[in-house]
């Protein structure tokens, strides 16, 4: 804003300055041009008054483009940079008071002397003028001394005018120097802390291109029939794994969480599989009473024991569906809905229950259902479809939300405002977890089951951006976690085939914390348990741990493979 504001106030003073030299003269034209350029025309007053704004803005120009270039380094220290800003203030400030002081104390004035010797040395002839008042036999001179007093008047007055108009910029741009300082001093800690709080912690994950340091990736196989699988669940008494799949091409062009809108590359025959690890075996179920012309298109899933008789699941899934009337995806978005199946343990079929579609339902990203069938939680990762409105996000505008619905009572918000929501768990004891894929973190929630809202109780940093989670049958919790933010959705989203880094995260509470002890010791631990630079797994996005069988499983959004890790 500072660069901006110093731009249009010179190029204003500039014109004005000019406008003086060239009054009638189009804004552009060549002499316009040389008197922006090199003051010429100017007055020795108005030039010098124009050189010196010159060497003030491109001084400031330099050091406040080379102060932000230094504060987007992530290599030098933080203190380092934030120190990088005090001696541009301190440059500007002391430039701007130059300007002023030599147009106050009258360091522009023209020397005179030149003026008037070349006046005085010109041969003035006598001049004879008729006079009403004279005889015409009296001729009345005018001799050269009277002329060069009149003409010496008419130059004083053209001087006087041209230093009162030049008196009145000056006064003016102090007073815009002096308000500029004041709203600048003003305007840096606002800017200290939107950038200690807001931009730093962002770019720090989203940007930083961090080093790689493998992590429990030697004992992988991989699982190449089952590609581009979104989310995972384990159903843990049978160690079974639910997958939500579609395939890596499809991913590229439809994707509307990641802003890829084109409807007409949706495969719309996206799938849920089943590998059973103990086999080795792939099952792709098959679709029952779903008659919907606009197919599947997966992203967020959800497997729940009913609670009536175990052997029957519940599948909820997010169906990315596109537009009718002949919309554009890319003008109003995808017409998202969830879809609620049933299936048997271990069958190879899925029996369609009901289409849930409503406003509330804006952009949802990842589910948990109820062991009832009727009822769920979802995320919205986005406060609007599409728009510029959306990458305020980025920026920490809070937008996202979780929603609750109800096949009989409707849908309504079971939470507003947050930030970066993207994967949902549930804990057996009723607590949720959401991950951000923003800045990175795990904000923990309790259910309010009389009006199914949600309520913030506590929130766990970390330092990668996160998808999807799960919760083992320890309780402890797993993220699927984002490296290198920019190579995964700018490189890994657009060629499958770019390999991108992948992490796992488990987040516990901490063995050493006493709500008791006067020791800083965090409630919660973050560990990386699982790390790799995308030859082994590329583009995670989903992962869950049997801890029974000690097995990990990894898949991801545009992934070549499902990735089993024996930890």
């Amino acid at each position: 804003m500072v660069i901006i504001n110093d731009t249009v106030v010179f190029l204003a003073i500039s014109r004005y300055l000019a406008n003086i030299a060239h009054e009638h003269e189009y804004l552009l034209s060549t002499k316009s041009l040389k008197t922006y350029v090199l003051g010429t025309d100017l007055p020795h007053f108005s030039r010098t008054f124009l050189q010196d704004g010159q060497l003030y803005y491109l001084t400031t120009i330099f050091f406040s483009f080379a102060t932000t270039v230094v504060l987007n380094i992530n290599s030098i220290p933080l203190a380092y940079r934030a120190v990088a800003g005090v001696p541009n203030a301190v440059l500007m400030n002391i430039m701007a008071c130059r300007v002023y002081r030599n147009t106050r104390l009258g360091f522009y004035k023209e020397d005179t002397t030149q003026v008037l010797n070349t006046i005085s040395t010109e041969t003035t002839p006598p001049v004879f003028v008729e006079s009403p008042f004279i005889e015409k036999s009296s001729p009345v001179s005018l001799s050269g001394r009277d002329i060069l007093h009149d003409e010496m008047d008419i130059t004083q007055f053209f001087k006087e005018d041209e230093h009162r108009k030049i008196g009145e910029v000056a006064v003016h741009a102090q007073s815009c120097l002096r308000q500029r300082n004041f709203k600048f001093a003003l305007l840096l800690p606002i800017l200290g802390v939107i950038w200690e709080y807001i931009l730093h912690p962002y770019l720090n994950i989203a940007v930083h291109e961090r080093k790689i340091h493998p992590v429990n990736n030697e004992y992988c196989k991989k699982v190449p029939q089952l590609a581009a699988c979104e989310k995972i669940i384990l159903h843990q008494q049978s160690g079974l794994l639910y997958l939500a799949c579609s395939n890596p091409l499809s991913r590229v062009q439809w994707t509307p969480a990641v802003g890829r809108l084109n409807a007409a590359g949706a495969s719309r025959d996206d799938f849920v599989a089943i590998y059973d690890p103990k086999r080795s075996t792939v099952t792709r179920l098959k679709i029952q009473g779903f008659e919907s012309a606009r197919g599947l298109s997966l992203h967020g899933m959800d497997v729940v024991e009913s609670t009536s008789k175990p052997s029957e699941l519940f599948v909820y899934l997010v169906n990315h569906r596109a537009p009718l009337g002949g919309l554009l995806a890319k003008d109003v978005g995808a017409d998202s809905v969830i879809e609620i199946f049933k299936t048997t343990l271990g069958g190879d079929t899925l029996t369609h229950i009901k289409t849930v579609q409503d406003p509330i339902i804006c952009t949802p990203n990842d589910i948990v259902g109820s062991p009832d069938g009727k009822s769920f939680y979802f995320t919205n990762d986005f406060g609007s479809k599409v728009g510029i409105i959306r990458h305020l996000d980025m920026l920490g505008r809070k937008s996202t939300s979780v929603g609750y619905c109800h096949i009989e009572n409707g849908c309504h918000y079971a939470i507003q405002n947050m930030h970066g929501n993207n994967g949902i768990a549930r804990a057996p004891n009723g607590t949720f977890y959401v991950a951000n894929c923003k800045k990175g973190g795990l904000t923990i929630l309790e259910e309010n089951t009389s009006d199914n809202t949600l309520s913030i109780v506590d929130f766990v940093p970390a330092d990668f951006a996160m998808d999807n989670l799960a919760v083992d049958s320890k309780g402890f919790v797993w993220a699927a976690a984002f490296p290198d933010v920019v190579k995964l959705v700018k490189k890994h989203f657009s060629d499958p085939t770019f390999p991108a880094p992948s992490a796992a995260l488990r987040f516990s509470v901490h063995p050493d914390h006493n709500a008791n002890t006067t020791q800083s010791i965090s409630r919660y631990q973050v560990e990386t348990v699982f790390e790799d630079d995308g030859n082994v797994a590329s583009g995670i996005t989903s992962a869950a741990y049997d801890a029974d069988r000690n097995l990990l499983f990894l898949a991801g959004l545009a992934s070549p493979n499902l990735v089993i890790c024996k930890l």
